[in-house]
């Protein structure tokens, strides 16, 4: 079957091998490409990688929580909880101050 999905329903994206899930309230589907051709195509949309399995849509973000010292979590308006790659806190601030 072919979804039609725009970008703006979409609340996250997740890696599962060469395949990716792509989340949208309580639903998934798994699609038959990568996590990185995905965030190439979704960036300009408002997407962004927060660990190297996934992809998160800007404007379902709700909040980020400190975890720890140096650890941070990224919490979706759905309540999805996602751990903040070290790596991805950077490009994530410098999104975020653009909005």
């Amino acid at each position: 079957r072919t979804v039609l999905l725009k970008p703006s329903e979409i609340d996250c994206i997740e890696a599962v091998g060469n395949y990716s899930k792509i989340h949208r309230g309580a639903e998934g589907i798994v699609v038959r490409q990568t996590l990185a051709a995905l965030e190439e195509r979704l960036r300009e949309h408002g997407f962004i990688r927060i660990q190297r399995s996934i992809i998160v849509n800007l404007e379902r973000i709700a909040e980020i929580r400190r975890d720890g010292r140096e650890s941070y979590s990224v919490v979706l308006s759905s309540g999805a909880r996602f751990r903040l790659g070290e790596r991805y806190r950077a490009n994530l601030d410098a999104m975020l101050v653009r909005l």
